[in-house]
């Protein structure tokens, strides 16, 4: 059941950062696919405009007299994405960053059951792996390493037992 359940929410924050996080930026960054419009003469872009022209080629132009033109709109610089803008941050930060809270909440709670016994560090590692084995979200972004470093500086305040990045990186296949 738990199994199932985080499945779907990992399919869901999937979904979420592969589909709505890419139209918020889209529309931040004022991307646009561009608009088609026909014209008798193809036109030059002035240069202080902001306007690309893309003339297709002529394999896919339907009548060899007209000229087809696509036109961009780029964003000027002072209007340039920047991450301090956030408005699209909030909704994918706090996906991975409660997840992340979940994560470390978790791997705490398992280090203070074990600090309460004796400590077997094999034991340690083998629920540590139970449980960052789960969470292959976290790779290849910032939290990895954050989650590692606590797991290793947990470990040792708590459990009284070092363990080596390549042993905590090991834990998550």
């Amino acid at each position: 059941m738990q199994n199932t359940i985080f499945i779907i929410s990992a399919i869901s924050a999937a979904l979420i950062i592969a589909v709505v996080i890419p139209l918020l930026i889209a529309q931040k960054l004022k991307l646009a696919i561009g608009h088609i419009t026909r014209t008798e003469e193809p036109t030059a872009t002035a240069s202080n405009n902001l306007r690309h022209e893309i003339i297709a080629p002529i394999s896919t132009m339907t009548h060899a007299t007209q000229q087809w033109r696509i036109e961009i709109e780029e964003t000027p610089e002072e209007e340039e994405f920047s991450l301090e803008d956030g408005e699209w941050l909030p909704m994918a930060e706090s996906i991975l960053l409660k997840q992340a809270e979940e994560v470390v909440d978790e791997v705490q709670d398992t280090i203070n059951h074990m600090a309460s016994l004796p400590v077997n560090p094999e034991e340690l590692t083998s629920k540590l792996n139970a449980i960052l084995s789960n969470y292959s979200i976290f790779k290849n972004t910032e939290y990895f390493q954050a989650i590692n470093n606590y797991v290793i500086l947990a470990a040792k305040r708590d459990c009284d037992i070092e363990l080596s990045d390549a042993t905590v990186n090991q834990l998550w296949l």
